[in-house]
């Protein structure tokens, strides 16, 4: 791993938390018209159009049974991931859904130092551990306001799905490293949204809910699906250039991304503790990238 290949590695990273912010920011809205389902299929399809478009001109790697096993088991893993964050999203606030699920960090980091034995610098350490505090940070003013006087019922029903969100995009994080070893990037992040479009859709059907959505929500479902696409690759892409110790984190500063939204776009005002969580964000990006 040379520098420039990990400065590009953590680039892609901090590209893909904007992409999933922003991604996030649309599907949350289309998620309370027409259910976490039918959002989180219309997205799943766009994006495997987008990865497809992708990958496919650059060429898909051969695949062995055992790496077919572990793209699949990390493809529903993933799955079931989006539509506990979807249905947060529906029944809960942005900032608490997002924030909750974007602690994923911190279970890839435990299992890449721990199984993979990667070592980041000393200083990048830091720097980790400063990405996920200022997370929790961020997230603490959508966290207090829902609980304390804006629907506490709605609010601790999305806790739970954010939370659950949380523990399986983490697997499922440490999973696309190793799917992303043996297959390589393009052939894993197509796989992967084609076995999460034809699972959901084949359940949908099963179940005799499929449905086309309506026009209302199309336009939000293509660019929520090109801009999570678009972050899928950046982060398989990311991998294959620096440690996931390190990508991990940086990838899930969702929340940074989803509080500008909401101050700019909303007028929403930070509080002193999210300003503090922003500064701390920034701060250990900068320390991770100076390795």
């Amino acid at each position: 791993m040379t520098v420039p290949d990990a400065l590009a590695g953590l680039i892609l990273g901090t590209l893909a938390s904007v992409c999933w912010g922003v991604a996030d920011f649309i599907a949350r809205g289309a998620s309370r018209k027409v259910g976490e389902h039918l959002t989180l299929l219309g997205v799943l399809a766009v994006g495997a159009v987008g990865v497809g478009g992708y990958a496919l001109p650059r060429g898909l790697e051969s695949v062995d049974g055992r790496a077919a096993l572990l793209i699949t088991i990390t493809a529903l893993i993933t799955l079931v991931g989006y539509l506990a964050l979807y249905r947060a999203f529906r029944v809960g606030m942005l900032s608490v859904a997002s924030g909750i699920a974007s602690c994923n960090a911190i279970i890839p980091v435990i299992l890449a130092l721990v199984l993979l034995g990667e070592r980041p610098l000393p200083w990048q350490y830091a720097g980790i551990v400063l990405v996920l505090a200022g997370v929790v940070l961020l997230s603490m003013r959508g966290f207090g306001r829902g609980l304390g006087r804006q629907a506490p019922q709605g609010q601790a029903l999305g806790v739970a799905p954010a939370l659950t969100a949380m523990t399986l995009f983490g697997l499922g994080l440490f999973g696309m490293k190793l799917c992303v070893s043996a297959a390589g990037p393009t052939t894993v992040a197509l796989a992967v949204r084609v076995i999460g479009v034809a699972a959901l859709g084949a359940w949908l059907l099963a179940g005799g809910r499929l449905a086309m959505p309506p026009r209302e929500v199309r336009g939000a479902l293509i660019a929520a699906g090109l801009l999570d696409a678009a972050a899928f690759v950046f982060f398989c892409e990311a991998l294959t250039r620096t440690l996931l110790s390190l990508v991990a984190p940086i990838s899930s500063t969702i929340p940074v991304v989803t509080v500008a939204l909401a101050y700019f776009l909303l007028h929403e005002r930070l509080r002193p503790n999210q300003w503090a969580g922003l500064a701390m964000a920034v701060t250990g990006i900068a320390l991770v990238a100076a390795g």
